[in-house]
């Protein structure tokens, strides 16, 4: 997720785009991997207000949306080296 700190409406944040990747083959415990998400072209954005989010789900019982799944994990991610 990548959002900016602006007034919107009633909150002080802009999400300005939201992704998703799914972490095939899946990870080993303790196991990390790098994963580059791309955006679509961002106009009118303040760059130095950009904020970098990872937001992950995790299903122990697979991916069958009846089997249970962890809370959402967060984690800032690292901005990109140039824009």
């Amino acid at each position: 997720m990548v959002y900016e700190e602006t007034k919107a409406g009633v909150t002080s944040r802009y999400v300005r785009a939201a992704l998703s990747k799914s972490i095939v083959p899946t990870l080993a415990t303790g196991a990390s991997a790098t994963f580059i998400p791309e955006t679509g072209d961002l106009t009118g954005v303040d760059w130095t207000r950009l904020h970098y989010l990872a937001l992950v789900d995790y299903q122990p019982g697979g991916v069958a949306l009846l089997e249970p799944c962890d809370v959402l994990q967060a984690a800032i991610a690292l901005p990109p080296a140039t824009h």
